[in-house]
C-alpha cells in the first residue's frame, strides 16, 4: 500500500491440547497487550497499536498497527518466550493482570450484547459450565501456570506465519523474506 507504515501480524494455529487452559491463556493475553507487547511496540517501536489474542479454536495472533518498524516488531513478537521465562513480580502485580484479564469477561454490557455473546456461545457449543471453568482457570492462575504456556506457544511460533500490508519499500528491504509481495489495490 502507498503507506509509511504497517499492519504487521505474525498468525498460525496452538496446538489443539492448549485450549484445554484458555482462561491462562487470557491472562497471558493481558500481560502481552498491557506490558510486554505495549512497552516495546507501541511505546519503544512507536506503533499506534498492538495486541496479541489466543482463541478458544486455537487460532493465536500477534498484531501491530500503524507500525513503522518491521523487522522489530517481528523479532519482538518472535521474543515472547523469553519474556514470558524472565517473568518475574510479586503476587499483588501479578493479581492485577489476573483481574484485568477477569474484567473482559465481566464488565457491564448492555443486554443486546449479552444477547449476542450468548448466541455466539450457543453456535460455538461453549456451555455455561465451559465459561465458568475459564472463569475459575483465570481466578486461580499463577505465574508458573504462564510460563506452562511456554511450550505451546514455541510450537505456534514454529508455524506461525508473518503477514504485513504497508509500504512496499520498506516490506522488501526487510530482513523477513515475504513468500509473496503485491499491491492490496
Amino acid at each position: 500500500s502507498p503507506s509509511q507504515v504497517q499492519y504487521a501480524a505474525l498468525c498460525g494455529m496452538l496446538p489443539k491440547e492448549a485450549s484445554d487452559k484458555y482462561g491462562h491463556w487470557l491472562v497471558l493475553k493481558h500481560l502481552l497487550n498491557t506490558d510486554y507487547l505495549w512497552q516495546n511496540v507501541r511505546v519503544l517501536g512507536g506503533a499506534y497499536g498492538v495486541g496479541a489474542r489466543f482463541e478458544r479454536t486455537g487460532a493465536a495472533v500477534m498484531v501491530s498497527y500503524c507500525d513503522p518498524n518491521l523487522d522489530e516488531t517481528y523479532n519482538c513478537y518472535r521474543s515472547v518466550i523469553d519474556y514470558i521465562n524472565s517473568l518475574e513480580m510479586d503476587e499483588r502485580t501479578f493479581r492485577q493482570f489476573v483481574i484485568g484479564a477477569l474484567n473482559t469477561l465481566v464488565r457491564p454490557r448492555p443486554a443486546y450484547i449479552k444477547g449476542l455473546s450468548q448466541i455466539g456461545r450457543e453456535l460455538a457449543g461453549v456451555t455455561a459450565e465451559d465459561a465458568e471453568r475459564v472463569r475459575e482457570q483465570i481466578i486461580s492462575a499463577t505465574l508458573d501456570d504462564i510460563k506452562a504456556l511456554v511450550p505451546y506457544l514455541e510450537s505456534w511460533l514454529a508455524g506461525a506465519t508473518e503477514t504485513v500490508i504497508g509500504g512496499e519499500q520498506k516490506i522488501r528491504q526487510s530482513a523477513i523474506r515475504f513468500e509473496i509481495v503485491k499491491p492490496l489495490i
